[in-house]
């Protein structure tokens, strides 16, 4: 999907995700203000992931048709426990 939101500033980080696909803007100050372009191998949603409870601080926007993978915040930790020399 193109021009759709995937993360909105100020919600609830609840997933950390990677781009398979396609280019997402992360924009800040509502909006207005390109921060980056993150396009395939890229991630983003991490800090949300691993600070709990986050909020994000940038909105994420899709430019191109995108394919994302995400996990689940939970699940992250879960996974950073099994192998905490990754926190590194």
């Amino acid at each position: 999907m193109i021009n759709q939101h995937v993360v909105f500033k100020q919600c609830l980080a609840e997933r950390m995700y990677f781009i398979r696909e396609g280019v997402v803007e992360v924009l800040a100050d509502d909006e207005k203000k390109l921060i980056r372009f993150l396009s395939k191998g890229a991630y983003f949603g991490e800090i949300g992931v691993l600070l709990e409870p986050y909020k994000h601080s940038c909105s994420v926007v899709t430019r191109t048709a995108t394919l994302l993978y995400f996990v689940k915040a939970d699940k992250m930790r879960e996974i950073l426990n099994e192998f905490p020399q990754q926190l590194k």
